[in-house]
């Protein structure tokens, strides 16, 4: 009897942690947090001394921006960046692989990395969040 109970207590255990979230690495997610406030800094110089179009945004900003210097978009294989482009500021966004979830977010404009969504209990989804007439005004 005792074993039944016990084997049934590991097969719950097993179960629970194969549906459980995959949780980022916590020293991967702080490098990919440093390079993001490098990435995010380098756009919003761009957008701030630049002739970026207001409209510009994603991949089409992060290019322009990372032109003088791709190997700036180089550590973020195979996760999902978008770039915010909105009254001469910017952000840019850093999502799982798959485009679902946000990581870190980070403004151009200040001096630290703005939200580490990867430390919360639920991942959001890969949107936006910052306010940068907020944030960086």
């Amino acid at each position: 009897m005792k074993k039944i109970v016990f084997l049934c207590a590991v097969a719950l255990f097993v179960s629970g942690c194969h549906f459980a979230r995959k949780t980022p690495d916590s020293d991967e997610m702080f490098t990919k947090a440093a390079a993001l406030k490098r990435l995010s800094s380098t756009v919003e110089s761009a957008v701030q001394y630049g002739d970026v179009p207001p409209q510009m945004q994603n991949a089409e900003l992060l290019a322009l921006a990372t032109e003088h210097n791709p190997k700036l978009l180089d550590g973020f294989a195979p996760y999902t960046l978008k770039a915010k482009n909105s009254n001469k500021h910017s952000s840019v966004l850093m999502c799982d692989p798959e485009g679902k979830h946000a990581l870190i977010e980070d403004s151009g404009c200040t001096g630290q990395v703005d939200v580490q969504h990867w430390q919360q209990p639920t991942l959001p989804p890969c949107e936006f969040t910052l306010q940068l007439e907020n944030v960086c005004d």
